[in-house]
């Protein structure tokens, strides 16, 4: 009569992720412990479980009677010689590799493991061929280590769903990055399936990276002390494309994880299907850097319109970033808008009562017009829920607003699927972008720039002549549509959020700057002896000014003070303004050289679009220097 036992291996990574050990030796052993195997049979697996040490495996090699190799599902079978038939067994599994690694190079000494003692009990079949089947999942605590440790396999298994309603993100690219201090590393990175679900395979190489590498590798962990521990301190990134679903930096890391680190991340990108319950509509930032609430942190505005500790003005086109859904759970269309008013008031009191807005986004004309200051962006995106799960973008467009400047964000999506022939919207996730609308403020600031001709360098600003710090207030209102025939609106939670004050400037710098000599000179004459520069700035928002003298080679390289310059990280408006008519550039004694130099004026102002603060300006002057 035929006899097999058989049965399936499988290690666990995680709570709800495991492996099936394919390509595994699976050998069978009569019993080393024949005095104890009815006890032995009683015992759960996980208390016998161990790594066989070079003594225990010589001890056993005279009792091997099967081998074999498992599946790649991880299944195995043996065939029992009949006069084994009553015999109880010890099986084992021994690792020249790990599953689905085939690149990875075997172990000369393989790892092997002593699962239990099995006594089978037989079931007979109609054909006369007895079975018994064992099948066995290695713990967490156990395969992580051999893993790891045996092979330098380490692992990052996953979920990415939305925080609140826990839908998957499917087809999600995340990235695993390891902290450390001097440059971070990119660990791995893996596609969500449809689950949600990504696996992130790397070895120690990948975040034990040094300016050395790859002679010289070793972890070392963010900040000071400088230490050095074993594991990656691993913080995450994901994203379809231009969706960012996380976005953490080094000090959101998880510091010195294990060899397999299971993960939960959450999204606040919102991604419903159509008819489904209605999320909040919320007016909630400027930008992905600021929120629209007064406060002390590092992304509100203060009491007086300046945005961040650092005291920013808003500058360029900016997003003005929250929520809306399409349609509430009944079907009804939601629509919202701003308005933008030049009477501004305290942040932190009471809002501004709306009869102070004469200025409606995306009113073009009319009592409340405001001409060119909607401008065109992504609000929101379409997801195919079928493979290969493209995604489109939905764009604002001017027709997608009523005379009132009420924005219909389903025109945008109608539009969209029309423009792309895409069909219905029920084969789309709808996924809200952050951004609501987007404004030119340019169209809202209206200080000219300072005449270059209005004084020389080195002459002191004058006061009636500087730019002064314009304010704005904005208004978030969101209505839910029962008949807009007969005006029938419902006027919906978060309408009427207001920012009281916002600071806005989009005017440069002014920005002189001289060489004493030159001026008497030209521009083009060797100078020597004592040399000074002469320089005027001034900005309502200015941040840094700093004169920079840098020599051909690079074997001088000085920066210039003068109790003005270097202001750093300013935040004082009272301090808008700098000169200096004879600021010495050259050391007593000289410590210029006969050679070719830059002399840099630079300014930084405090704007920012609520993405990126702009960049500094600068003025620059070549000079050759002749001891």
């Amino acid at each position: 009569m035929k006899n097999l036992i058989k049965g399936n291996l499988c290690g666990m990574l995680c709570e709800e992720s495991l492996e099936n050990l394919s390509n595994i030796e699976v050998r069978l052993y009569l019993p080393m412990h024949k005095d104890r195997i009815e006890e032995l049979d009683k015992v759960n697996a996980k208390e016998t479980f161990h790594i066989v040490n070079d003594k225990e495996a010589k001890l056993r090699e005279e009792l091997l009677i099967a081998k074999t190799v498992t599946d790649e599902k991880g299944n195995y079978a043996f065939e029992i010689d009949e006069k084994y038939v009553q015999s109880a067994f010890d099986i084992d599994f021994v690792c020249h590799s790990l599953p689905d690694m085939p690149e990875r190079k075997p172990k000369d000494t393989p790892v092997h493991c002593h699962i239990t003692t099995i006594y089978p009990k037989w079931e007979i079949n109609d054909n006369e061929v007895g079975s018994f089947t064992y099948n066995y999942c290695i713990s967490h605590k156990f395969w992580c280590f051999i893993r790891g440790y045996y092979f330098d396999a380490w692992v990052i298994c996953g979920y990415l769903r939305n925080c609140t309603s826990e839908i998957p993100i499917t087809n999600a690219t995340v990235e695993a990055w390891d902290a450390d201090f001097l440059n971070d590393d990119l660990v791995g990175s893996a596609t969500t399936n449809a689950d949600g679900y990504f696996r992130i395979d790397y070895t120690s190489s990948d975040f034990k990276k040094t300016f050395l590498s790859p002679w010289v590798n070793v972890e070392t962990d963010k900040g000071l002390p400088l230490t050095f521990k074993s594991g990656p301190d691993v913080y995450f990134k994901a994203f379809s494309g231009d969706i960012i679903y996380i976005d953490e930096s080094s000090n959101d890391r998880r510091d010195n994880v294990s060899y397999c680190l299971c993960i939960e991340l959450c999204t606040k990108t919102i991604i419903t299907n159509p008819g489904e319950d209605d999320f909040p509509s919320a007016w909630t930032g400027i930008g992905n850097q600021f929120n629209v609430s007064f406060g002390s942190g590092s992304r509100d505005f203060d009491s007086d319109g300046y945005a961040g500790t650092q005291k920013f003005g808003l500058t360029g086109i900016i997003n003005l970033t929250g929520q809306a859904p399409p349609k509430t759970s009944s079907n009804r269309v939601i629509e919202y808008r701003f308005l933008v008013s030049d009477t501004t008031a305290p942040n932190g009191g009471p809002a501004l009562d709306s009869s102070n807005f004469d200025k409606i986004v995306g009113v073009e004309v009319g009592p409340n017009a405001a001409p060119g200051l909607f401008v065109k962006s992504t609000v929101a995106k379409l997801m195919e829920k079928a493979d290969p799960s493209n995604i489109y973008d939905v764009n604002s467009d001017q027709s997608d607003f009523d005379n009132n400047g009420w924005f219909d964000v389903n025109s945008a999506v109608n539009r969209t699927l029309t423009t792309n022939g895409l069909g219905s919207i029920d084969d789309y996730y709808f996924i809200d972008f952050d951004t609501l609308i987007t404004i030119n403020t340019r169209k809202l600031t209206s200080q000219a720039d300072v005449p270059v001709s209005l004084v020389n360098a080195g002459d002191i600003f004058p006061n009636v002549s500087k730019l002064e710090i314009e304010k704005f207030a904005i208004r978030f209102e969101v209505r839910e549509v029962i008949d807009k025939s007969t005006n029938n609106f419902n006027i919906m939670p978060g309408s009427g959020k207001t920012l009281n004050s916002a600071v806005m400037n989009n005017n440069p710098s002014f920005m002189k700057v001289a060489i004493d000599k030159l001026l008497t000179l030209g521009d083009c004459s060797p100078i020597s002896g004592t040399i000074n520069a002469l320089y005027t700035v001034h900005h309502p928002l200015l941040q840094h000014a700093s004169i920079h003298v840098v020599n051909n080679n690079s074997t001088i390289d000085k920066v210039l003070n003068d109790g003005f310059l270097s202001v750093t990280n300013n935040t004082d408006q009272n301090v808008n303004a700098g000169n200096n008519n004879a600021l010495q550039i050259n050391d007593t004694p000289n410590d210029l050289v006969r050679c070719s130099y830059k002399l840099t004026l630079r300014v930084n102002r405090r704007l920012h679009t609520g993405n990126s603060q702009v960049s500094h300006e600068e003025k620059e002057i070549y000079f050759f220097y002749d001891v």
